[in-house]
């Protein structure tokens, strides 16, 4: 096993995935613990901002997220709709005040994203999904990962945390890096590209 070059320790990928994972709902859970909220809370309003998905369709694009505690979304679909968020007997959608709470809650999460992915470039970031992907891949068969076999393709997938990117020109914080239109010249090219999920978060 290697050694990592950035923490000096010896641990499995498998680690890597489960404390990230671990890491990633708790910093959104946090983020969002002011307005009642957690992260499926999120997901579900992501998923439903552009699928209008039904319960079992919902239920479908984030079941890698669901568990023995929670086996269905429906409590926090019942929850956002006591808030006035989520219209819609079959198929859901936002209300005027659900799609204002997106934006605004986008808005933060985005920041929190920004944070997750400081330092890393949407190149790296697309290579590590990638090798991810195959991986699964070499799991479930080919052509396929247990998440593309289990959800249907469109808005809210494949993958279990929305590999869907898009990418937006900004200032990085943080030490600069040769640009490849001019290498060994730190900083020489002002903006990078960010990846930013879409959606689950």
């Amino acid at each position: 096993m290697n050694t990592s070059r950035i923490t000096g320790q010896r641990r499995p990928i498998g680690y890597w995935i489960k404390h990230l994972h671990g890491l990633v709902e708790s910093s959104l859970d946090d983020l969002l613990a002011d307005q009642g909220l957690t992260r499926r809370h999120w997901q579900v309003l992501n998923v439903v901002a552009v699928d209008s998905p039904t319960l079992a369709g919902l239920d479908t694009a984030l079941a890698p997220f669901l568990d023995d505690r929670f086996p269905s979304l429906r409590p926090f679909v019942d929850g956002l709709r006591e808030r006035g968020w989520l219209e819609g007997a079959e198929r859901l959608s936002l209300t005027t005040a659900g799609i204002r709470a997106h934006e605004e809650l986008r808005r933060r999460v985005d920041t929190d994203r920004a944070r997750l992915t400081e330092g890393i470039s949407a190149e790296e970031y697309l290579a590590t999904i990638d090798v991810l992907t195959r991986m699964s891949a070499n799991l479930t068969g080919p052509g396929e990962t247990r998440e593309t076999r289990d959800r249907p393709s469109g808005p809210a997938g494949p993958g279990p945390i929305g590999p869907r990117l898009r990418r937006t020109e900004t200032h990085r914080a943080g030490p600069s890096r040769p640009s490849p239109s001019n290498p060994g010249v730190p900083g020489s090219s002002p903006k990078t590209q960010e990846p930013q999920e879409e959606r689950p978060a």
